[in-house]
């Protein structure tokens, strides 16, 4: 079983952390523009089999069971054009999902098999525990309060929990209040203010 991971940053290595505790995978694989965090990880793991790629079209007779792509999402179409070439088993993509409204509309129109954005809320254990303690068709609203919480990215997480709760996608998201500022992240923003989802009889308020 062999892993590539397309984009090596903070995110990547979380997933790698977890993964290189799971018997069964024979390489990783690494690709960056910037291999500086991929060379300091390989040094850790030693005992692993680690390959740094710079060209990722030398990986094209490769197979790979899974395929993890954490870049940034302003060129996310472009990057899953190149992965699907690769043929993998499996591909799981990090939230945002891509930032261009006509780059969605294409992806709509794709075949992506196997493909998985990462929403883990209604795979962690709290929030299993809030599926089975709750009967949630006895609740008319589920208000969310964070602080410094990115929400720009990690409102998602609460409307897929809450479309998976429900069997349906929210008939309407809108906003209240948002007010843009600079992300840590360079050349990035960011929001603060209120993003609301409305289901049938419950409505979700971030």
């Amino acid at each position: 079983m062999k892993i590539l991971f397309y984009g090596f940053g903070n995110i990547a290595i979380r997933h790698f952390e977890s993964l290189s505790t799971i018997e069964g995978i024979e390489e990783y694989y690494f690709f960056d523009k910037n291999l500086k965090k991929a060379k300091l990880i390989k040094k850790r793991y030693k005992d692993l089999k680690i390959k740094l790629i710079k060209n990722i079209d030398s990986l094209k007779k490769t197979n790979f069971f899974l395929i993890i792509n954490s870049t940034t999402a302003n060129c996310r179409y472009a990057i899953l054009q190149k992965i699907k070439k690769l043929n993998p088993e499996n591909v799981l993509v990090e939230k945002i999902l891509e930032n261009d409204i006509s780059n969605l509309r294409l992806m709509k129109k794709e075949k992506y098999v196997n493909f998985y954005v990462n929403f883990p809320y209604r795979m962690t254990a709290i929030f299993k525990l809030l599926k089975k303690k709750i009967n949630f068709k006895n609740v008319i609203k589920f208000k969310v309060k964070t602080i410094n919480w990115n929400l720009a990215s990690n409102s998602i997480h609460y409307i897929d929990f809450f479309s998976y709760i429900f069997k349906k996608n929210p008939h309407k998201i809108y906003c209240k209040n948002l007010k843009k500022f600079r992300s840590k992240r360079i050349g990035y923003v960011d929001f603060e203010g209120k993003i609301l989802a409305n289901f049938k009889n419950f409505k979700l308020e971030i």
